[in-house]
């Protein structure tokens, strides 16, 4: 896979592995030869909701697009605000 043009560097980017969906290692789930169903769409893609810097070096992806919009990003900061299941 070819290196992202884009840094993640604010919310509202729209990335996906850097060979692709359906490639990666997401915090330690494959979407290549997974080891459940529930991990084979683990990685298809994400959307920032800050600088995600992590994301250019280790893990590699690219960012492939961008919300436009102010309802957008509100919608974005009202799910980033949301509590995490665990």
């Amino acid at each position: 896979g070819e290196k992202s043009a884009r840094n993640h560097d604010a919310a509202g980017l729209v990335s996906v592995p850097k060979d692709g969906i359906g490639y990666g290692d997401v915090g330690g789930l494959l979407s290549v030869g997974t080891r459940s169903d529930d991990e084979a769409y683990a990685s298809a893609f994400q959307i920032t909701a800050d600088a995600v810097p992590e994301m250019d070096g280790k893990e590699g992806r690219k960012v492939i697009g961008q919300l436009m919009d102010g309802e957008s990003m509100s919608v974005l900061a009202r799910l980033a605000g949301s509590p995490l299941r665990k």
